[in-house]
């Protein structure tokens, strides 16, 4: 799915029937002639009151619980992509069947000689009306995105909508019924084309897009949680999607190792140790564990992510694991490699702990490449199999461990690709370009996956990008989340503060380079009485 799906995709993928779906197997020029004669038919069965295609797709949207019944991570990605391709386009036949057009819909017809010209394919009508067909049935459908704003997917809605009135307006002026209107009523049928279809239209997506999402969580994932148009849901720890993703499967007895792995770094001490050369207590990944600020940007090929201004252009987001485990429920998440950048120190490493350890079993196979210790010269799937039996002691080929997981995504975190440059003399420029190939190959092999490649920022520019990608850097600590931190230490070392007469430790500023202020950790200080 690394482009938009078409409504007559869509149909296919959820299992349509009936004489529309029947039709879309076929050529364009074949659903033209759904009913009797080739332009009342494919008029009415797509825009009239009782029209087939908002019928068909009605009864593809209220049946799909059943037809998502069983299927795993991927399979109900991919049948709620469709999904929303079937609304956008009854969306438009809705608002077309609910506009009071100066004309009735039934008299888009043509004289005896037109029709026989239409049938031969010799009409410019003809042309027109295979436009209208072709753009609706055939034309990939705008899809939201996790990285991107909802007002953007409602801008290439009504993009999309607005080519479909031009080509529906063209249309209707090419038929017989165009020569009974005034010049008044022309130009209002036109200005319904251009402005009510359209609001119309939108407005009947969105309430379509609300129902659909009210069944299926998913799809309240695949819009920007930052945006401001409406009331968003607060920032949702990574522990909460998870448990509304989850399907309660059991994984694969062979896969449980990578499973048991993850979970073990979680109760893992921070810093590696459980306790400081004096005494003091070192927090677990789970209980110290806060989820970065972050910015994203889209690139593709000869973009330079190292440019400042390029990134200060992007809002600060919250929650970092949970926009994650969203944008893994997307379509977009198998079209191309996401790269996650940061400073030193930033938790580039730490996320992918965190997101190996909570992502479901059921939903998610993850397998976490600790890049360093990797051979560097290797392809993308040895890296893969070497870290799987680094993790579990078993030795997997790749394809047999995707099929052990049945149900669940792959999604494979490769981390440190600046350590792979200093591991190695080697070039390693086409890095990327090699994860979005093994990516593309795995996709046409039938085992589709997501990937994440952390790096540090600076070393970005020494990659080659690919298109369509999807880049993400980690913001430093605000104040609030620094004295948070604190109070986590703090908790755990109530006692070993006491005990020596010292202070809890506390925040205070730190100057830059640039003459702002960050936050940072004070030592603990002696308790003065």
């Amino acid at each position: 799915m690394s482009r938009p799906l078409r409504y007559a995709d869509a149909v296919r993928l959820l299992g349509g029937s009936g004489p529309v779906a029947a039709a879309l197997e076929g050529a364009v020029g074949e659903a033209l002639t759904i009913t009797a004669g080739p332009v009342p038919g494919l008029v009415l069965g797509l825009f009239g009151a009782e029209s087939q295609i908002i019928s068909l797709s009605r009864s593809l949207v209220s049946g799909l619980g059943e037809r998502l019944s069983g299927l795993g991570r991927f399979g109900r990605t991919e049948r709620l992509a469709a999904a929303h391709a079937v609304i956008v386009v009854a969306a438009y036949g809705e608002a077309l069947a609910e506009t009071p057009f100066p004309f009735d819909v039934g008299q888009l017809t043509v004289g005896r000689l037109d029709a026989v010209r239409l049938a031969t394919g010799d009409a410019p009508l003809d042309r027109r009306l295979v436009d209208v067909a072709d753009h609706l049935l055939r034309t990939g459908v705008p899809l939201p995105a996790p990285h991107q704003p909802y007002e953007s997917t409602l801008l290439a809605l009504r993009d999309f909508y607005h080519a479909a009135s031009r080509r529906m307006s063209a249309f209707v002026a090419g038929c017989a019924v165009w020569d009974t209107l005034n010049a008044a009523d022309r130009q209002r049928t036109q200005d319904l084309f251009e402005g009510q279809v359209l609001d119309r239209a939108l407005v009947r997506y969105e309430e379509l897009y609300r129902q659909l999402a009210a069944q299926f969580t998913e799809l309240t994932f695949w819009t920007d949680r930052t945006d401001h148009r409406a009331t968003r849901e607060s920032v949702r720890s990574l522990t909460d999607i998870v448990t509304r993703l989850a399907e309660g499967g059991v994984p694969p007895a062979r896969l449980a190792g990578l499973g048991h792995a993850g979970a073990a770094a979680l109760d893992a001490p921070v810093l590696g140790v459980e306790e400081g050369a004096d005494g003091m207590a070192i927090p677990t990944l789970r209980e110290a564990y806060l989820s970065p600020d972050f910015r994203i940007r889209e690139f593709t090929t000869g973009d330079d992510l190292t440019v400042e201004e390029e990134w200060a252009a992007r809002d600060v987001r919250p929650g970092l694991d949970a926009f994650l485990a969203d944008f893994l429920t997307a379509p977009q998440a198998v079209a191309a490699p996401v790269l996650l950048l940061g400073q030193p120190g930033a938790g580039k490493s730490l996320l992918t702990k965190v997101l190996a350890a909570s992502l479901p079993a059921a939903d998610f196979l993850v397998v976490r490449v600790t890049l360093r210790a990797v051979p560097a010269d290797a392809d993308i799937q040895r890296q893969i199999e070497t870290a799987v039996r680094q993790s579990t002691g078993e030795r997997l080929d790749w394809p047999d461990l995707v099929r052990a997981a049945g149900n669940a995504l792959p999604v494979v975190l490769l981390d440190g690709f600046d350590e792979l440059l200093q591991a190695t003399g080697l070039n390693q420029s086409d890095y990327m370009e090699r994860v979005a190939d093994f990516q593309r190959r795995e996709v046409g092999c039938g085992r589709p996956l997501a990937v994440l490649v952390t790096s540090r920022t600076a070393v970005a520019d020494r990659a080659r990008l690919t298109p369509d990608g999807v880049a993400i850097r980690i913001e430093p600590f605000t104040p609030r989340q620094t004295t948070q931190w604190l109070q986590i230490w703090n908790g755990r070392n109530a006692a070993y503060f006491a005990d020596r007469g010292l202070l809890p430790l506390t925040p205070r500023p730190r100057p830059t380079r640039l003459g702002q202020s960050t936050t940072t950790a004070a030592a603990a200080r002696p308790l003065r009485c």
